[in-house]
């Protein structure tokens, strides 16, 4: 990976509701009065805004690319076995150790090349340490060896877009703040599921924002055409467009479910070393603007990804 910004895809994408305009995104765990309240901040100079934050979506964005890349083909080995291994193992961060033993073994023999070039393991491993990882990580493997997922980590095109053991990712989120909104209370209860029926002393409300319609801007730094990432971000789009994006709380009674609208979204792969230096500053300072002036439609731009536009 550079360590020099040499592009930048920017999309501002729009989402419509599948049916009910209702976002519910709380306050953690309040129940005030019986009441589940959204989350509000304050204003400067007064007045409140409402926000869905950045890492409530970019999670399910994430989510949707791990089922977009492991439905993919890629001519890489070790990147094909680190995306079938790739997977969240509870009370740890994300490792890549759910997959079949010959998988385990494509990554094991990659980590064992790496432990053998010290000047280059401590790169991920403290140099001190290096020994006594390479000394279990013969015995154990990836499996058993939590340290050496840092190694394997910056080899994985889901890692390298979103994030994970040691790595920042690629891909930014705004977060998306309703000024002026407008909110509804929903009268809701509990089921018995044992017995199926309403729970005695349930019944609450929650409040929900109604958004009609709402503007997502999402950055992926140095993203390449023709490359694994970004063929997970084009099939990404294609998701978003076909089946949606569920944001907030309770979306399984039916609210926070929105789908893409291709018409009215526009994104573009903005090449600092091919536009003018006025074009440069303009792009480098506001982006989001430069977008707006020069960008694409949605299947211009998966086919662009693709390699085809």
């Amino acid at each position: 990976m550079s360590q020099y910004l040499r592009s930048r895809l920017v999309m501002n994408l729009v989402f419509k509701p599948v049916t009910t305009p209702f976002v519910h995104v709380g306050m953690g765990a309040r129940l005030e009065q019986g009441l589940l309240e959204v989350l509000k901040v304050g204003v400067v100079g007064g007045g409140t805004a409402y926000v869905i934050p950045s890492h409530s979506i970019k999670g399910v964005l994430r989510r949707i690319s791990e089922y977009v890349a492991k439905a993919s083909a890629t001519s890489k080995e070790l990147e094909h076995a680190l995306i079938r291994a790739h997977c969240e193992v509870e009370n740890e961060s994300i490792r890549h150790v759910c997959s079949s033993d010959d998988d385990i073994r494509i990554i094991k023999d990659y980590v064992d090349s790496v432990l053998k070039n010290r000047a280059f393991a401590r790169k991920f491993i403290p140099e001190d340490s290096i020994d006594e990882v390479s000394s279990r990580f013969k015995e154990g493997g990836i499996r058993e060896v939590a340290e050496a997922e840092p190694i394997v980590t910056i080899e994985c095109p889901i890692c390298r877009l979103y994030g994970g053991n040691g790595l920042g990712g690629k891909v930014y989120i705004r977060d998306i703040v309703v000024k002026n909104g407008r909110v509804a209370v929903i009268s809701r209860t509990s089921i018995e599921r044992a017995t199926g029926k309403v729970r005695e002393g349930a019944l609450f409300s929650v409040e929900a924002l109604v958004i009609p319609k709402f503007e997502l801007t999402i950055v992926v730094d140095d993203l390449e055409p023709k490359t694994t990432e970004a063929y997970i971000i084009a099939g990404t789009l294609e998701w978003l467009t076909c089946i949606g994006l569920g944001i907030g709380g309770m979306r399984s009674s039916g609210i926070g479910h929105y789908l893409l609208d291709p018409k009215e979204s526009r994104g573009y792969i903005i090449d600092y070393g091919n536009i003018s230096n006025k074009e440069f500053i303009k792009a480098l300072a506001n982006p989001v603007d430069y977008v707006k002036e020069h960008g694409v439609s949605v299947e211009d731009l998966i086919e662009k990804l693709r390699g085809c536009g």
